[in-house]
């Protein structure tokens, strides 16, 4: 089933027109709770699923974080098994939230992120001091880190690698770029 047509099927089977079956699957607009029910329990019986091509052009958003290891600039990936638990649990989670990855290569200058159209970044195991993340604030690319750096005083958001805990300051995103889902 295409989305089109599916949220065609969807707006006839609940009785509204295109418009509202999407503002209500979406939840944005002025849909009355009751009609906003009804359009996603219909969405649900059918199966719909949005097109993420369609859904990032409107929001414009690209749907992709990317994920790059900061220690792997010093020397290379040390302990492989954390390396590849982490990026399992980045790809479940913004799959779960519709979102893909793009692993980044690792970078003293951070250049790959220039060409990059990301919605945010994890930087695995930020480097002290770490410029890449000056470098992303700059350009509005949100970015979530694990572990931090007790040298800087932003306020990115962190994953505590001993606790398993996020931190709860978190930056506002740019217009341009939503805030990427957060694991914890």
């Amino acid at each position: 089933m295409r989305s089109t047509d599916g949220l065609r099927e969807v707006s006839r089977r609940a009785g509204v027109s295109v418009t509202t079956a999407s503002h209500a699957l979406d939840g944005v607009g002025r849909v009355g709770a009751e009609t906003r029910q009804r359009v996603l329990a219909v969405a649900a019986e059918v199966g719909y699923r949005a097109n993420p091509n369609a859904r990032g052009l409107r929001g414009a958003r690209t749907g992709l974080l990317g994920p790059t290891h900061r220690t792997a600039v010093e020397g290379g990936i040390t302990d492989i098994e954390y390396f590849v638990k982490i990026v399992n649990a980045v790809t479940w989670t913004a799959m779960a939230h519709d979102y893909s990855l793009v692993l980044v290569p690792p970078s003293l200058d951070g250049r790959p992120f220039d060409s990059l159209p990301l919605d945010g970044t994890i930087l695995i195991d930020p480097l002290t001091d770490d410029p890449l993340l000056g470098r992303l604030s700059g350009m509005g690319v949100p970015v979530v880190t694990t572990g931090r750096d007790l040298s800087r005083k932003d306020a990115f958001p962190w994953v505590d690698n001993e606790l398993s805990t996020c931190a709860s300051r978190r930056p506002r995103p740019s217009r341009r770029h939503r805030r990427p889902p957060q694991g914890c």
